[in-house]
């Protein structure tokens, strides 16, 4: 055993043993003693990717709300809407990776300020599926607009259609009390 006292060190040794298969423990003084993998949010068995740890640790310290990061990702999703509907596919791509940045960061936020909520995690959840609706939106406007009546339309709505069963599906299923996580969904 040796004590780690730096946060990168903390990530690639918590990284690498995981990896590895062993459990490592951290003490700091927000935390106290817990497992390393919950202090660099799961790093080790790659639910988080390293940097995404590190920038919402950074975030951490700040007072920023999670919940701003929560609701401005609609708000930047319309934004998106509007680009897709006229065309600029392009653009809209890099704008929805940057609003999708937010989606990642309000929950690693909350989490590093120890601030996490089921009414976050519902409304974080909620508000997701009006930013999926929304894109699809922007696809329909566009093809719309360039392609009336096409096929296009159908498979756009199809998979909206799709997207949001899914989550509703999953949701029910785990709320009944079967593991919503296997299958086709």
């Amino acid at each position: 055993e040796q004590p780690i006292h730096e946060a990168w060190s903390e990530a690639a040794d918590g990284l690498s043993t995981a990896l590895a298969g062993a459990r490592t423990f951290t003490a700091s003084s927000e935390h106290g003693l817990s497992y390393m993998n919950e202090n660099v949010f799961n790093a080790g068995d790659y639910r988080r990717p390293v940097v995404l740890m590190a920038v919402s640790r950074t975030l951490g310290t700040t007072r920023l709300p999670a919940t701003v990061l929560t609701v401005a990702a609609p708000i930047l999703t319309v934004g998106v809407l509007v680009l897709i509907a006229y065309g600029e596919l392009v653009w809209a791509g890099v704008c929805l990776a940057f609003t999708s940045l937010f989606d990642m960061l309000d929950g690693a936020l909350a989490r590093a300020q120890g601030d996490t909520s089921r009414r976050g995690a519902f409304l974080d959840s909620t508000l997701d599926r009006y930013c999926e609706a929304l894109v699809f939106f922007g696809l329909m406007l566009y093809y719309q607009r360039v392609a009336p009546g096409s096929t296009e339309l159908l498979l756009v709505y199809a998979a909206c259609a799709g997207s949001l069963i899914t989550s509703y599906a999953r949701a029910r299923a785990e709320g009944l009390g079967f593991d919503g996580k296997v299958g086709l969904l």
